[in-house]
């Protein structure tokens, strides 16, 4: 079973364990002269905490997963700046990837630029990896980023930028 999933379910048992409590509580017992009872905190806390994990599971199933991008990648890509420039890349993501951690390799043909990559973020569906330059010439750089993005067509758009800097380089890369 998927953890998201579980999440979710937890999530709804604790949350018709609350209301099932909370509905007893409205039920006059035959001979008792009383109003219902609305107010029970533990049952109430019990909806909530159901609430929380439900939200926090479909949160979780929707948020863009790095094992959606995990495989080996090449593409062409193009200069942003110049517009004689492009340049043959491979990238590489592993599965059960996590924030901080090597997750895969890139390099760049012509340029003998390879080097690791590094899961710094993912913003809305776009993972940002930091460069560790491992091989090449001088010229290569070190510590720039790519940000890879799963498009609906199953390619992957692809994106460099220097630290601080704009997209220098973009292009659509295929498994």
């Amino acid at each position: 079973m998927n953890i998201d999933v579980l999440i979710i379910t937890i999530g709804a048992l604790f949350l018709a364990i609350g209301l099932v409590g909370l509905w007893k509580n409205l039920r006059i017992k035959e001979g008792e002269a009383s109003t219902p009872n609305l107010y029970s905190p533990t049952k109430v806390l019990v909806a909530i905490i159901g609430v929380v994990f439900i939200v926090f599971g479909i949160w979780r199933e929707l948020s863009p997963k790095v094992n959606d991008i995990a495989g080996a990648w090449t593409g062409n890509v193009k200069s942003m700046v110049a517009d004689d420039f492009s340049v043959d890349i491979v990238v590489t993501i592993q599965k059960n990837c996590r924030l901080n951690d090597v997750c895969g390799t890139y390099s760049f043909g012509s340029f003998t630029c390879s080097g690791d990559l590094v899961l710094t973020k993912v913003e809305s569906a776009t993972f940002v990896f930091i460069e560790q330059k491992t091989g090449g010439t001088d010229a290569c750089g070190d510590g720039n980023f790519e940000y890879l993005q799963l498009l609906p067509n199953h390619t992957l758009s692809w994106g460099y930028s220097n630290p601080g800097g704009e997209i220098t380089l973009a292009g659509t890369l295929k498994k």
